[in-house]
This record gives C-alpha cells, sequence and structure tokens, in this order.
C-alpha cells in the first residue's frame, strides 16, 4: 500500500486544507476495503468532518465511507491488479468525491435482484442511494476505469459577526 498526500503550498487555504486531497494505491493489502475506510475515516477526521456524536454531517461521513467501501470492494472482487483510491474535499460546494480506479475495461453494472442476496450484489445501489451523484469514466488508452462518487455533507451553520448566539433578530429586551 502507498499512501501520498498531494500538498499545493503557494496559499494559505492550501495549507490549511493539507487533508482535502488522499491518493492510497490498494495493491497487495490485506482487507482493501477496510483499509480505504480506515484511511478515509482519518482524513474525514482530520477535516473536522466526522464528528464523534449523532447528526446529520456524522451521517453523512458514515455515508461516505460506506460509498468507499463498496467502491473498493467492487473494484478488488470484480477486477485484478493494482486499484487506486482518491479522495477530495471541496469545501465550495460541502462536497467530498470518492474516485476509484482498476484496470478492468468492464464497466459497473447492477445486479439483477436474484442475484443479490447473503453474499452480496447491492455494491452500486448502495452507491447510488449514498451518494449525491456518481459516474464511471472509461481510460481506453491506459485500460481500465475510473468510478467516482460524490457526497454532500450539510453547511455549516453562518454566525453573523459579533454575535454568540440565540435567536437572530430577537427584541432587546
Amino acid at each position: 500500500m502507498c499512501l501520498h498526500h498531494p500538498r499545493d503550498r503557494r496559499t494559505r487555504t492550501a495549507r490549511r486544507l493539507r487533508h482535502a486531497r488522499m491518493l492510497v494505491v490498494l495493491e497487495s493489502c490485506d482487507r482493501p476495503a477496510q483499509q480505504a475506510r480506515r484511511l478515509l475515516a482519518g482524513q474525514l477526521a482530520r477535516l473536522g468532518l466526522l464528528p464523534s456524536t449523532d447528526c446529520p454531517e456524522r451521517r453523512r461521513a458514515d455515508d461516505a465511507l460506506l460509498v468507499a467501501s463498496e467502491l473498493v470492494t467492487n473494484a478488488c472482487r470484480h477486477t485484478s491488479g493494482p486499484t487506486r483510491l482518491t479522495s477530495c474535499w471541496y469545501p465550495e460546494d460541502q462536497s467530498f468525491t470518492i474516485s476509484v480506479f482498476d484496470p478492468s475495461p468492464d464497466l459497473p453494472r447492477p445486479a439483477p435482484e436474484a442475484e443479490r442476496g447473503e453474499h452480496g450484489g447491492y455494491g452500486i445501489h448502495l452507491v447510488e442511494r449514498l451518494s449525491d451523484r456518481w459516474c464511471v469514466v472509461s481510460a481506453p488508452g491506459a485500460g481500465g476505469k475510473t468510478v467516482s462518487a460524490t457526497v454532500t455533507f450539510p453547511a455549516a451553520p453562518r454566525r453573523s459577526a459579533g454575535r454568540q448566539g440565540g435567536p437572530v433578530g430577537g427584541s432587546g429586551g
């Protein structure tokens, strides 16, 4: 397994969000989906997107981790060769994109209901259900494909300058 944190040190925003991008090559590692979840959970925690209490942000973080796990599982189960996991946080629209590259040109397909069961067949259905959007991009020249899914997080509540809380527009009492 190889872990890379691409960093752009030219701006203060890039330094503040240095954990916004991650690339992992899942090759010859035990339990690649579990490894992917662990690494992404660390990234989400460093970005402040994995609160310890149950709240909308935590539920979306859990959705993102399950989507990543399904994408990695599908790539490892249905292809051979190295799998690359890339993740990126986009603060401008509060979205987290998970992309998985594998060397197979075969496109993912939802399993028919008759093939779903105790041992799988729900992967793409879960990705469709839990992500805000997903897509597949073929790489005909290089071979393989990238499957990407985006999970949007709830926007952080805005506070007006100088106020510590309380109702907006309340009477001055």
